[in-house]
């Protein structure tokens, strides 16, 4: 530790005193206009001072203190609402003076007039009659046609016409079907024996058949054996 302290120590004493580094290097120096500091260009001084400008108005405004003025009194009175009132009178005084001229500018029909002086001719006539019942209103009395209820009846009838005409199409459809040729001879076949009384005993109810029924008569299930007890003597025999 010590031999390398003495080693660092020497190398110290080892620069020269002048400034130039170990190995005395010449060190370049700026030129003198350069040494000079940079002075504002107008722009940035223009800048600056416009900057500052702002800066103190905004400082003068924050510290004025707001105040607002007083309302105005037009703002609590009902303006609106006179010029709605003063629209509605000019409106209306407009309405009566039409209304006056139309009046003023109307003449009656002739027919009008001589209804007039008919209708005051017969009140001089009938004067014992009362005038309000001249102008009395009097209903008709209600048509026949009104009170029948032709609707409902149309409707039956149509129905009943429909339900007709479903029934003879369904005879019709009847008469005109008829059996296969095989099947039609078997059916005449079985009433010429029943008209003969040839084979009356197939044509019992016992037997179950009838004069369209069915000849074929499938064979009936046979009653489940016991299988166990086929099991049982298949396996004694076998022993």
């Amino acid at each position: 530790m010590k031999q390398l302290k003495q080693k660092l120590v020497g190398k110290q004493n080892l620069v020269p005193n002048g400034g130039k580094g170990k190995y005395d290097l010449t060190v370049p120096e700026p030129p003198r206009f350069l040494k000079h500091k940079h002075k504002k260009t107008i722009r940035q001084q223009r800048l600056e001072q416009d900057e500052f400008e702002r800066k103190m108005k905004e400082e003068a405004e924050c510290r004025q203190s707001f105040r607002a003025n007083d309302i105005p009194k037009t703002t609590t009175l009902p303006l609106y609402q006179k010029i709605l009132n003063k629209e509605a009178k000019r409106r209306e005084k407009n309405k009566e003076a039409s209304i006056a001229k139309t009046k003023a500018n109307a003449r009656p029909f002739s027919f009008h007039e001589r209804d007039v002086e008919k209708a005051r001719e017969a009140a001089i006539r009938n004067e014992d009659i009362d005038t309000q019942m001249l102008n009395q209103f009097r209903a008709r009395i209600i048509p026949w046609r009104i009170l029948v209820p032709r609707f409902k009846a149309m409707m039956e009838k149509d129905e009943h016409e429909r339900e007709q005409r479903i029934r003879a199409a369904a005879q019709k459809s009847l008469a005109c079907s008829k059996l296969p040729p095989r099947m039609q001879q078997h059916v005449d076949e079985k009433r010429r024996r029943i008209e003969e009384n040839l084979d009356t005993t197939r044509s019992t109810a016992a037997d179950g058949d009838t004069l369209f029924g069915f000849t074929f008569q499938p064979p009936r299930a046979r009653s489940v054996p016991n299988f166990r007890k086929l099991q049982k003597a298949f396996v004694t025999q076998m022993e």
